[in-house]
């Protein structure tokens, strides 16, 4: 009797830790994503917009949102495949 419950928690668990991962990721990829669109705007010179910090944040912005549409796309799989086999284990 315990054995699946803790199957379900360690599920439940996972998918909590994917959501929160995927929110944090977004959340940081448009944060890079308005600091990139105003640094212009702001008067930045050209030629620091070279340097390899303000790269990392640039990548961050342009990877991070695929990256956490991914995580939600896995995440609502893992969804689906976890109701279809609670359905399957109830009936």
């Amino acid at each position: 009797m315990t054995t699946p419950q803790r199957t379900v928690d360690a599920t439940h668990r996972v998918e909590r830790a994917i959501s929160v991962i995927a929110i944090a990721i977004a959340v940081l990829s448009l944060a890079c994503l308005v600091v990139v669109l105003a640094s212009p705007v702001l008067g930045v010179p050209a030629a620091s917009l070279a340097e390899p910090g303000y790269r990392a944040v640039f990548l961050t912005g342009y990877f991070g949102l695929p990256l956490a549409f991914l995580l939600l796309i896995a995440l609502v799989v893992m969804r689906i495949r976890s109701d279809r086999r609670a359905r399957r284990d109830r009936g």
